[in-house]
């Protein structure tokens, strides 16, 4: 299907010749002094796979000491998730914050400060979300969040209204 006027035995799957990971397979990989996204990913996959064996409670308090001496911004806001996806919103809402003032780029911030906002709500502390949300619109105005933080600020702002139980 892939070369139309050819018979089907050379349908191509793949390029061979593509390895977009392998340099992490590379020992003598040139270390050049600013750190990407990737190298932070890379840390924490590589931390991961060392430390797996490790039960859960000692392998995410291991991995929070990793990241916050490292300043490894997107491991911070992942193992913050976790403790969401967990129900620990207090831990995350402390971690996403972390993780928030840790980050450099703008769209990042937003995201997690998103993030945290729902971690507070979650709490029933919608005072504190109101307070991030309106701190990021102040932050961030030519963004093209505001639109959604205006939305999310005005549900916050209103409660909601359970329906009348039928009798």
């Amino acid at each position: 299907m892939s070369i139309r006027v050819l018979s089907w035995m050379s349908v191509m799957v793949g390029d061979p010749l593509y390895r977009p990971y392998a340099s992490w397979l590379q020992i003598d990989a040139p270390r050049d002094s600013t750190k990407r996204p990737a190298d932070e990913w890379k840390m924490y996959h590589e931390f991961a796979i060392k430390n797996i064996i490790r039960p859960v409670s000692e392998f995410q308090t291991l991995a929070r000491q990793v990241a916050s001496t490292s300043h490894n911004c997107p491991m911070m806001e992942d193992l913050a998730l976790l403790e969401a996806r967990d129900g620990h919103f207090a831990e995350a809402a402390s971690q996403l914050g972390e993780a928030r003032r840790c980050y450099p780029k703008r769209d990042d911030i937003l995201r997690v400060t998103l993030e945290e906002a729902d971690a507070w709500t979650k709490q029933n502390n919608s005072k504190r979300a109101l307070e991030l949300i309106g701190s990021a619109l102040q932050s961030a105005p030519d963004a093209p969040a505001p639109p959604l933080l205006k939305k999310i600020e005005h549900d916050l702002k209103t409660p909601s209204v359970a329906p009348a139980a039928k009798p």
